[in-house]
């Protein structure tokens, strides 16, 4: 296993033990890369990488998007809305999963990326699981060891007050593979000291492309693409599409939702297209539901 360079043996210790199996002995690093910036680029320095500022909807420029004195790490690891002010949950233990697609000229690496703040030593970090549920096997917890391609990178920021910000990220399929499984939701199950933390992310097809739901409020979806693009003649597009879902039972893979409203708002990269309000009255289908993307 290959990790890049970093401060903490101690933190190298309790991360790698528990994603150990995220990487399968390859020495080729898993590359990082936001469109158009370089690769790793984190303009703001907020500790969120500007590819992971476009999967989160937060800006790439700014490292309190809403300016409510919250940073956007610990709004987004605790899984709040860092577009609108308010105030921040309790200082504990936090942990996020995402998901990215690095882009490149054959296509893209799927990258899975795990955001964790302990408020205290790494060690706290006693079990750690993340597994796929896919629509063509719904119920059929599948592990990412099984799927994992390239080496774990490893980041760490402490910072006073707000504890150890920690970022662990790693190559764990093709887009084709991707693409191939959707509907699918990711799911990362950990205990932090004697918290248990469940966090998850659904990924649909929207128009060719896997996107990412995004909780926002209760009910309410921003869909987002994991693939970073250009918008043509402007660098930012303040436009997404959000969705009211709304449970109508059981599909075949899985839990079906209708989507009963859509509308555009304001946002910081995604361009929202025409398909956004016509797609009410269209069925999602969720493998695990949507609890595990909006549970603490």
């Amino acid at each position: 296993m290959t990790m890049r360079p970093f401060a903490s043996c101690s933190l190298a210790a309790g991360i790698v033990a528990g994603v150990l199996w995220l990487a399968p002995g390859s020495a080729r690093v898993a590359e990082l890369r936001a469109d158009p910036p370089a690769p790793g680029q984190d303009t703001d320095d907020d500790f969120l990488p500007d590819q992971l500022e476009w999967a989160c909807l937060t800006s790439a420029t700014m490292p309190d998007t809403d300016l409510d004195g919250t940073p956007d790490f610990i709004e987004v690891v605790q899984r709040g809305n860092p577009r609108s002010p308010g105030s921040p949950l309790p200082a504990d233990h936090e942990m996020r999963v995402l998901m990215t697609v690095n882009p490149g000229a054959t296509g893209g690496e799927v990258t899975l990326h795990l955001l964790f703040r302990f408020m205290g030593d790494v060690s706290l970090l006693t079990s750690l699981g993340v597994w796929a549920e896919v629509g063509v096997a719904p119920g059929l917890h599948i592990p990412l060891e099984s799927l994992a391609l390239g080496s774990i990178s490893i980041a760490q920021r402490l910072v006073p007050n707000e504890g150890l910000w920690v970022r662990v990220s790693a190559v764990i399929a093709s887009e084709a593979v991707l693409q191939a499984v959707l509907p699918c939701v990711l799911t990362a199950d950990a205990v932090i000291g004697t918290r248990h933390i469940v966090t998850g992310v659904g990924i649909i097809d929207r128009g060719g492309n896997p996107s990412s739901l995004i909780p926002c409020a209760p009910n309410l979806f921003a869909v987002q693409s994991i693939r970073p693009f250009s918008v043509p003649g402007s660098l930012i597009n303040n436009r997404i599409c959000v969705l009211q879902l709304t449970p109508v039972g059981e599909g075949a893979g899985g839990n079906a939702f209708e989507v009963t409203a859509a509308e555009c708002q304001d946002c910081n990269d995604l361009v929202c297209g025409t398909d956004c309000t016509s797609s009410i009255g269209t069925i999602l289908i969720l493998p695990s539901g949507s609890g595990s993307i909006t549970g603490g």
